[in-house]
């Protein structure tokens, strides 16, 4: 598919005609993989685009905005939240309505959300070319996990860009590197993660525990922050430049550090769309912790219809009111705040990752009481000896060092093949591990 579409776009110079190819492949693309859910994807792009239109410039554009933002709200509902609601919360035998989630709905609403909001503030004018904003909103390599893409910066290059060799060469060197952070890293380490988050509450012991949660941490990292540089990278590939989602997570010294650092994109979206719209911290001390803790909730439910997505955005919520008022902020790196940032970013994905809320409550027993011993049989029984490379790579990869190798060795004349053998090389080892091994989803595919 990818070669297709980049030859294609290569050959034909008409920005035009590139941008139908690009139209054409994404609407594929997505087909390809949830056949059924185009028809919701093509419905969520029609209704928008009226929407846009029907906002612009009208005295009762507010009331319009509400109604637009209600539909689309309605959309996710239906989809993500209608079964949590009847079946969780209001305890009904089952859910009224049983549908599939749409791979990425999360992400194309959102993007369709910002989009009509910044229409009405007056940051941009509604798209009046339905073909344009049919691509803004299902572009291939943005639509499924993101980063999330603004409408004002992506309609500046869909009307206006140019490819270059050396901007093509460093989109396919960034792809290769995300597609290895997945194949190599990501799925190794979820080898370990599924195990050990698969025991009982009787298997588990403290090391077992904390081993699991650092791999999943470790997992959720290079599976997530390698689709977006594959995005990013792809984007290169044909002409666009897509905003950076993650900036080294692991190195934060603080919670608010670091989601300034990991996804970059949903956290801005949050802050722009709705914690400033509350009013965020100009208002009285109470409605701004009731701020922080909506805006929190929310992220959690973004993420899934779950009660351990709701604590772990509570808890995150929570962490920041408490940083605020007691820490002061600071650039420098400071290792005993870098460690105790580190232990509340693992304890929250072991809320992230948790089956239920029984499962949260006997692994947070088995990480805190610290009974048990880690032994190379156990390890061996549990068939994750092996895996002791991939957690070493991973923990050196959460720092710049590598990418700055990589810098320097592209900078010189003489040392600039050394990257591009690498980069050959890793091409080749990830498609090796993709035939040897089976399918593997990314984790955010079903946000």
């Amino acid at each position: 598919f990818l070669p297709v579409v980049m030859i294609l776009c290569f050959l034909i110079h008409n920005i035009n005609a590139q941008n139908a190819i690009l139209l054409i492949a994404s609407l594929i693309f997505y087909a390809w993989g949830e056949p059924k859910a185009i028809l919701v994807l093509v419905g969520v792009i029609l209704a928008n685009y009226g929407f846009g239109l029907w906002i612009q410039n009208d005295r009762t554009r507010k009331y319009r905005l509400w109604i637009a933002v209600i539909a689309n709200l309605s959309v996710l509902f239906l989809y993500k939240y209608l079964k949590f609601v009847t079946v969780d919360i209001l305890q009904m035998a089952k859910s009224p309505l049983s549908l599939a989630l749409p791979l990425g709905i999360s992400f194309y609403l959102f993007s369709a959300i910002s989009y009509l909001s910044d229409v009405y503030h007056e940051r941009t004018e509604a798209e009046h070319s339905l073909f344009n904003f049919a691509l803004y909103m299902s572009l291939f390599p943005k639509l499924l996990v993101g980063p999330i893409a603004r409408y004002p910066d992506i309609i500046k290059q869909i009307n206006s860009r140019r490819h270059k060799s050396s901007i093509t060469a460093a989109g396919l060197r960034r792809f290769t590197v995300g597609l290895g952070k997945k194949v190599l890293l990501a799925n190794q380490l979820a080898v370990a993660a599924d195990l050990i988050f698969g025991l009982s509450a009787d298997q588990l012991t403290a090391p077992l525990a904390w081993l699991g949660a650092l791999a999943f941490m470790l997992e959720i990292y290079y599976d997530f922050s390698g689709y977006s540089d594959m995005a990013i990278g792809l984007g290169s590939m044909l002409g666009f430049s897509f905003p950076e989602n993650f900036n080294y997570p692991y190195l934060a010294c603080s919670v608010q550090e670091f989601w300034h650092r990991w996804h970059i994109t949903l956290s801005s979206w949050f802050r722009d769309y709705v914690y400033i719209p509350l009013g965020g911290n100009r208002v009285s001390k109470p409605r701004w912790i009731l701020n922080i803790l909506i805006v929190w909730s929310l992220t959690g439910l973004w993420h899934g219809a779950a009660w351990n997505y709701i604590l772990w955005g509570l808890y995150y919520g929570v962490l920041l009111i408490i940083e605020k008022k007691l820490f002061k902020h600071s650039d420098r790196f400071n290792f005993f705040r870098w460690l105790l940032t580190m232990v509340m970013v693992l304890y929250g994905w072991v809320l992230f990752n948790a089956s239920d809320l029984s499962q949260i409550i006997w692994y947070t027993k088995a990480m805190f009481t610290f009974q048990g011993s880690l032994s190379r049989v156990e390890l061996m029984q549990l068939g994750i000896l092996y895996l002791w490379p991939y957690f070493i790579l991973a923990v050196l990869g959460c720092g710049p060092w590598l990418k700055r190798i990589g810098h320097s060795l592209q900078k010189k004349a003489s040392t600039v093949w050394i990257v591009n053998v690498l980069s050959i090389a890793l091409l080749v080892l990830c498609i090796v591990f993709l035939i040897s091994n089976s399918y593997s989803a990314f984790i955010y595919f079903k946000f």
